[in-house]
């Protein structure tokens, strides 16, 4: 059964219309840059975030490694007593070690979003996207005219508009997920993140004290009874500070755990879960917007 193109007119022209909007407005969009330079805002604080972390992790990695292998000896009265540290730092110096290639990778991640970025924001490249979307429009006002080939054709004018659409995803889907995975980071994990990292290069501090503690010689025999209790002093305080650095160490390894957490949810689950809403939210208005094929 034929329908009367004058039933069809209204709606479809105001389809049309709000295509044209959205089509205009992406292209403007595109040109201004101003989606372009938010993403940007929240990936380079983000990306130099990465790297502080990383240099905090790869410092406390080398730190760790060190003392591990550093013992104190101590000889009261002649009796050998030697403190190592390194039972207390091989947990902590592994999970150490791992994380830092974590925020390696991450800041990576960080970085090749800046350079993708970069080269979609390039005026080369917003030519072409604008060229593309205005052929696609044309073609979608050019369809619905009494010109041959064009006129009434509702196929051609929908793979246009499918056309159209694509590049769109393409040209800002990057911005859209960066920019709003960076200020829910910005607002719900910044905080944290410089908690750990602040205590991570306290621990830093202190394991540097501790391998480089100056132990006291005997120098003649008379000197051996100021030695001895000295070196029983001493002995008592190393095993004191052993124990203060054990618990500043499992401390540690509860922030690095909070920080590898921190990382995957900045740069997989949320982005992952802000590309899955976004891609709801264009399939929502593509139906909106698209008449139902018949």
């Amino acid at each position: 059964m034929m329908q009367n193109p004058n039933n069809m007119a209204g709606p479809g022209l105001i389809r049309t219309g709000i295509l044209s909007f959205l089509f205009s407005l992406f292209i403007w969009l595109s040109w201004s840059g101003w989606l372009d330079q938010m993403a940007d805002d929240q990936l380079q604080p983000a990306f130099k975030n990465s790297l502080i972390t990383l240099a905090t992790a790869r410092g406390l990695n080398s730190l760790l490694s060190v003392a591990q292998g550093t013992e104190i000896a101590l000889q009261p009265a002649g009796v050998g007593v030697i403190l190592s540290a390194g039972e207390v730092l091989d947990p902590l110096n592994d999970l150490v070690e791992r994380f830092s290639w974590l925020v390696l990778m991450a800041a990576a991640s960080l970085g090749i979003q800046i350079t993708l970025t970069g080269i979609f924001s390039n005026p080369a490249v917003n030519l072409i996207f604008s060229i593309a979307v205005g052929l696609c429009l044309a073609c979608v006002w050019l369809c619905r005219s009494q010109l041959p080939f064009f006129g009434q054709n509702s196929q051609l004018s929908g793979h246009a508009v499918r056309l159209a659409s694509v590049l769109m995803l393409i040209r800002f889907t990057l911005a859209v997920v960066t920019f709003a995975a960076g200020l829910l980071s910005q607002f719900f994990l910044e905080d944290k993140r410089s908690d750990s990292i602040r205590v991570l290069q306290h621990t830093s501090s202190l394991v540097e004290q501790e391998v480089n503690i100056p132990v006291k010689q005997s120098e003649s025999i008379l000197d051996s009874v100021s030695d001895y209790l000295s070196e029983q002093k001493q002995a008592l305080d190393m095993e004191a500070r052993l124990t203060s650095l054990k618990e500043r160490v499992e401390s540690s390894i509860n922030h690095i755990i909070n920080l590898i957490v921190l990382y995957i949810l900045q740069t997989v689950l949320i982005p992952i879960g802000i590309l899955y809403v976004f891609q709801k939210i264009v399939r929502a208005t593509w139906n909106v917007l698209t008449p139902p094929k018949k």
